[in-house]
């Protein structure tokens, strides 16, 4: 995804008493994760009814492995891009999203370690196992410091892309754990692009 595909919001107008309740709601720490099953799927603790315990789980196929290892790389990814937006532009809703995408990273690496599959994730920040996404990092880490809008709209072509390999990710998947787990983690997703969207069109307004 190079930058000439980023996403740009439509313009909208807004009153100034609209543009600042939006700008008090979006500078408070929040939580996304208004879903069923969103906070006890995304912190690890994931159900025993959703294949585990007594029931015998099944070897992984080489599809499920290969979309989970991909798709904790690039929540990897949405959480390094967001943590240096935020220091650079100090807008409260990278920091938020931030959180999330940790939360993102930590239930897809839960799901592998229970399937006893390796979670690959270099521990240095924008470092990954696939080269595609060590250039991503850098084109939209290169987007994003062009200017506050330009980084909220990184911010949505990350959920963008994020939606679409859940969604692949998704129809790969055979197992009902798994199938839960990236629902969930979708639902999120567009809570995210929503936010972002909605912030970058505010911003667009009151410039």
């Amino acid at each position: 995804m190079g930058a000439s595909q980023i996403h740009r919001p439509t313009t909208r107008r807004y009153t100034s008493d609209q543009i600042n309740a939006s700008r008090e709601l979006y500078s408070r720490p929040v939580s996304y994760n208004r879903y069923p099953d969103y906070d006890r799927l995304c912190h690890g603790a994931i159900p025993a009814n959703l294949g585990y315990g007594a029931i015998a789980i099944q070897p992984l196929t080489g599809d499920e492995l290969k979309w989970l290892q991909h798709m904790r790389e690039e929540e990897k990814l949405a959480r390094d891009v967001y943590k240096v937006l935020y220091e650079k532009w100090n807008f409260v809703v990278f920091q938020n999203i931030m959180a999330s995408e940790e939360n993102h990273f930590t239930a897809i690496g839960t799901l592998l370690t229970r399937y006893g599959a390796a979670a690959p994730a270099l521990s240095s920040a924008g470092a990954y196992s696939d080269p595609a996404l060590n250039v991503l990092y850098s084109q939209l880490l290169t987007k994003g410091m062009e200017s506050a809008q330009a980084a909220l709209e990184v911010g949505a072509a990350i959920e963008k892309l994020d939606i679409a390999d859940l969604g692949d990710a998704m129809k790969a998947a055979l197992k009902l754990a798994i199938k839960r787990v990236y629902s969930n983690l979708m639902n999120g997703s567009y809570n995210h692009l929503h936010a972002f969207e909605t912030v970058c069109t505010l911003t667009v307004a009151s410039n």
